[in-house]
Order: C-alpha cells, then sequence, then structure tokens
C-alpha cells in the first residue's frame, strides 16, 4: 500500500501468501482466463478435478508446457449447475517435479497419483524421430503426503507397449488400474490392459463382441462400480471421435489378486456395449474426462484434426445419470442465500467455501484468509459434500 487510505476509511491489510490462486475458466462472465491446454493428465480427487501437465500452443505458433510444479484443481461438485466456473493453481512447494510431460494418463489411488506413459524428452524410451521426444512406457508416482513427492514405479507381467496418449481409470472394487488404446508411432491402439494394484503385474484383458475404433487422446471415466465410460478420440484415419462405449468385464471373471504371478493364465474377459445419448455431443480429442454427481466433465482439447492444435478451452459438460438431491439444493440456494446461519451446521462451511469461488465480496476478510491459506488436502476435503 502506497501514502495510505484516507481518515475515517474502513479498511484492513489481507494476507497476499497463498498455496493458490483462482481462475475463471471460459465460461465465466470475466472472459478467458485459462489458456487451451491439451496433452494434460487429470485425475478426479472426491468431488474434484486435478489437473497435471500438457502444454499449450500460442498465437506465434510457439509451444508451451505447463508448469509440472503446478496442479490445476476445479471443485466440480459445486459448480455442477453453475455458469461461472472457477480454477484453483496449486503450488507444488516440495520435491523435485518430473520434466514438461504430455500426453500421459493418470489414476489416483488413495493419497497416490500414478502417471503412465506419455511424450516426454530422450530417455531410455522408444525414440519418435521426428520430435526428438520419446515414448514411454514408464509408470511415475506422486504422493502428496511424502518427502520425496516423485519416484518411478517397477512393473511385470504383460506390460503395455510405450505409447502415449492413452487411456485410463482406477477401479476401486478391483484395486486395480484399467488402460485403453494411445498411439505408438503412427499407430492408434484399441488393446485394453489392466494393473493390479497390490502387485504391479500387468495384464491383457480379452475382448467379446465389438470393439471401439484404435484411438488416441480420448479418456476413460467411472460410472458405477460396474461400468467405465470411453468417450471421444482420434482415430488412425484422422477422424476426431464424439462416440461413447461403455465397458464391463464379464460377470463370471474375477481379479484373484492371491494368484497374480508372471505365470497366470487367468484370462480377463469384457465387453464393450455402445452408449446411447440424448444429444450427440461435438468431438472432442485431447480432452480429459470424469463423471462427476451423474454429469461427465470434459476439460480442454480440441474439436477438430490435430493441426488445428487446441482450441476448447471451456468445459463441456453431460448428464450421464441423475444428481443428488443435496448438490441440486445447495447449487440453487447460492445464487439466492447468503445468510448460512439458515443452513445445517454440517454444511455451513461448504457453503461458504462455495460463496468464496463465486466471488470474494461475499465473504468476511477473516474467512478470505483462512480460505487463502487451505493445504491441498484441506482444498479437497471442503470442496466434497461427502
Amino acid at each position: 500500500m502506497f501514502a495510505g487510505p484516507p481518515d475515517g476509511a474502513n479498511v484492513a491489510w489481507e494476507r497476499t501468501t497463498s498455496n493458490f490462486s483462482l481462475l475463471e475458466d471460459s465460461e465465466g462472465p470475466e472472459g478467458y482466463t485459462i489458456h487451451s491446454v491439451v496433452g494434460h493428465s487429470m485425475v478426479r480427487c472426491e468431488d474434484s478435478l486435478l489437473i497435471w501437465g500438457g502444454y499449450c500452443i500460442d498465437s506465434s505458433d510457439e509451444t508451451h508446457y505447463r508448469l509440472t510444479h503446478q496442479l490445476f484443481i476445479l471443485p466440480a461438485a459445486l459448480t455442477t449447475h453453475s455458469s461461472s466456473v472457477k480454477w484453483i493453481v496449486y503450488n507444488i512447494r516440495n520435491g523435485e517435479a518430473p520434466p514438461p510431460t504430455s500426453g500421459a494418463c493418470a489414476v489416483l489411488l488413495e493419497d497416490t497419483i500414478i502417471i503412465f506413459g506419455g511424450f516426454t524428452r530422450p530417455g531410455d524410451f522408444h525414440a519418435d524421430g521426428n520430435t526428438g521426444l520419446c515414448w514411454n512406457n514408464q509408470l511415475l508416482v506422486y504422493d502428496r503426503c511424502s518427502d520425496v513427492r516423485w519416484s518411478s514405479a517397477k512393473t511385470s507381467g504383460s506390460i503395455p507397449s510405450p505409447r502415449a496418449a492413452s487411456a485410463s481409470v482406477y477401479m476401486e472394487d478391483k484395486r486395480s488400474v484399467l488402460l485403453f488404446g494411445g498411439r505408438h508411432d503412427e499407430i492408434r491402439l484399441c488393446d485394453l490392459y489392466i494393473l493390479d494394484m497390490n502387485t504391479l503385474i500387468w495384464s491383457n484383458v480379452e475382448i467379446i463382441g465389438s470393439l471401439p475404433v484404435g484411438r488416441s487422446w480420448c479418456t476413460l471415466s467411472v460410472i458405477d462400480h460396474e461400468n467405465t465410460l470411453l468417450f471421444g478420440g482420434y482415430s488412425t484415419d484422422g477422424n476426431a471421435l464424439s462416440d461413447c462405449w461403455s465397458f464391463h468385464f464379464n460377470a463370471a471373471e474375477t481379479i484373484d489378486n492371491s494368484k497374480s504371478n508372471n505365470d497366470n493364465n487367468n484370462q480377463l474377459i469384457g465387453q464393450w456395449v455402445t452408449f446411447g445419448y440424448f444429444k450427440k455431443p461435438a468431438p472432442r480429442l485431447w480432452h480429459t474426462a470424469a463423471v462427476i454427481d451423474g454429469l461427465l466433465f470434459v476439460c480442454g482439447g480440441s474439436n477438430g484434426p490435430l493441426s488445428t492444435a487446441a482450441n476448447c478451452s471451456n468445459i463441456f459438460r453431460m448428464q450421464i445419470t441423475p444428481p443428488s438431491l443435496l448438490k441440486l439444493c445447495l447449487c440453487r440456494l447460492s445464487h439466492r442465500l447468503h445468510d448460512v446461519s439458515a443452513l445445517p451446521h454440517f454444511i455451513r462451511r461448504k457453503f461458504k467455501w462455495l460463496l468464496f469461488l463465486r466471488s470474494y465480496v461475499l465473504v468476511d476478510q477473516a474467512e478470505r484468509n483462512a480460505f487463502q491459506a487451505l493445504s491441498l488436502k484441506q482444498i479437497i476435503n471442503i470442496s466434497s459434500f461427502k
């Protein structure tokens, strides 16, 4: 502050050091403040979305990789039915981050983010002769509760070939990661693998019936404990895709972790089924996605050929299953109710957080200071209704 406030002014100092900053999404009324991004990785953490890595291309055709010590957080459940969407840009202050990476896929396992494959700087991987970068099939681990933070895991079994732009999802009931497709050299793949997180052993999944066309830059999202959703992508023929497929394992097939070993002949069998929807979405690739409270969130990417680069900075949303009554009520009240004393005690602080995300002026200075000092874990917890 220079000089000082006029006599009698009602002002006070506010905290300026924060673990995070807030940015408006392109759907918001204040215009474009989040750059279009592709090649990023996204995980669902409770009712929030965490995005890492990727890059954008500026007006001069120059590529800019996102800093790998930053996480972009969308408190999705609190903005399910809001026209204004804010991103939380959280700075990871401890540990050495990996080099800039695009095309990796990621899942969340408790306090750990598991990142597979992608396109990164040269190493012990399959080199791409056109770019000087490399395809890889490494498994990176980010542990937000560890002092080391970043490490590389050793896997075995039927390890997928080096690839980028695959789709993956964590199946909590099976404690396993499902991996689909991706690109290796000029081929778009349609193979399906599963990684047992108890043993770090990969297995190939046999498919009965129809197969989605081979693709890269697509997404897998959990619908429920039995079904996952495949959306969009880019085919070997150069087509941007907008189809949806639901995958489930055959009822008789289960994952027996006690028998998992390199000689395991237990073949896992599953099936793809085309997913119907009321209104067909536009094609999307280079995006990330997750289903939260019955709503498919699709973030970033492109809606056309790869030559157009990133041109989708807004969030696309499509209803998959009905939302909960609690979230419908709170989202409606947030536009009308500013006195939280009328709410049940257990939900008051979360409602204040929702107001803070809408506008700083809707909460007092003490609450702003408290919110700006939140850690990553606290941000995730307060953004969830669980």
